[in-house]
């Protein structure tokens, strides 16, 4: 992975604040803060002194965001997150979701299929082609365009083949 990229996910995050209060959180530490250049290179027990702690998050990790909160310790700024999983409702609402997008791309991907064997259909090379052949590519065609109502289930459709 990039140098950078590695840098920037093991930097530590920090922070700030005033009155007992977080300003800011989640950052990296400025390069220089009120005049004091190198800031981000000090000790946290020095940074503790100008009101910048350092940051973790505490989650549960489920799929929905309820809400969060600090918690300001001695040395540490933490951010309780509460989260909880999806209900039924929101389950059935994704899987149709799913389910649309499927047919979407079923759907997508018979038109480039029917865009391909446009080129069949041109009258200088269709007047070309046997009686035979001519049969089996209306055949594809027309099974193509009957795609999306010929299967209930957008995951089990098999492909015509020319």
């Amino acid at each position: 992975m990039d140098k950078i990229i590695m840098e920037f996910i093991n930097m530590k995050k920090y922070c700030y604040i005033e009155n007992n209060k977080v300003i800011s959180a989640n950052q990296g530490l400025p390069k220089t803060w009120k005049n004091i250049s190198g800031f981000d290179n000090l000790p946290d027990s020095i940074l503790k002194t100008y009101g910048w702690l350092p940051f973790v998050r505490e989650t549960e990790g489920k799929r929905i965001f309820v809400s969060s909160s600090y918690v300001i310790e001695e040395n540490l700024v933490k951010e309780i997150i509460i989260t909880r999983d999806k209900n039924e409702q929101e389950l059935e609402k994704e899987q149709e979701e799913k389910l649309q997008n499927q047919w979407i791309q079923v759907r997508e991907q018979r038109d480039e299929l029917l865009r391909v064997s446009d080129l069949f259909v041109l009258i200088d090379r269709w007047e070309n082609l046997s009686n035979e052949r001519k049969e089996k590519i209306r055949t594809y065609r027309q099974t193509l365009r009957d795609v999306p109502s010929s299967f209930n289930n957008p995951y089990e459709i098999i492909w015509p083949e020319l």
